[in-house]
């Protein structure tokens, strides 16, 4: 059995629409996280990527948060849901509110998967 690849014509008009799209824009992203260390990495981990361009506005509370999306419009959310003040589900819907065309991504370390199927069952 041989399996062949598709041949390169076909994958072309893809690809190229991909990497148009990726690789030569700036986004605008809103990072939520309370633990200076970690943002810190993520962010270099970003402003290190080849390519695409990231504007990250890093806040530390959810308030912060708020107040940056009534003024910026941002193509990505990254989240850590247990904030101060605001914990898991709830920190996700209020960020929803705000922002229901860009997708928020959930970082964090804490191992909780009822967390995610609550936000997978809310908000697919």
């Amino acid at each position: 059995l041989m399996i062949r690849r598709p041949p390169r014509s076909t994958l072309f008009p893809y690809t190229t629409l991909f990497r148009s799209y990726f690789m030569k824009r700036t986004f605008n992203i809103l990072y939520l996280e309370d633990d200076l260390a970690v943002a810190k990495s993520i962010m270099r981990m970003l402003e290190r990527s080849k390519g695409s361009t990231f504007k990250i506005h890093h806040v530390r509370q959810l308030p912060d948060a708020v107040e940056h999306l009534g003024k910026k419009v941002f193509d990505l959310v990254l989240l850590e849901p247990n904030l101060p003040g605001s914990k898991g589900l709830s920190s996700f819907n209020r960020i929803r509110r705000y922002i229901s065309n860009a997708p928020i991504v959930i970082l964090t370390s804490h191992d909780d998967i009822k967390l995610a199927l609550q936000i997978g069952r809310a908000h697919v």
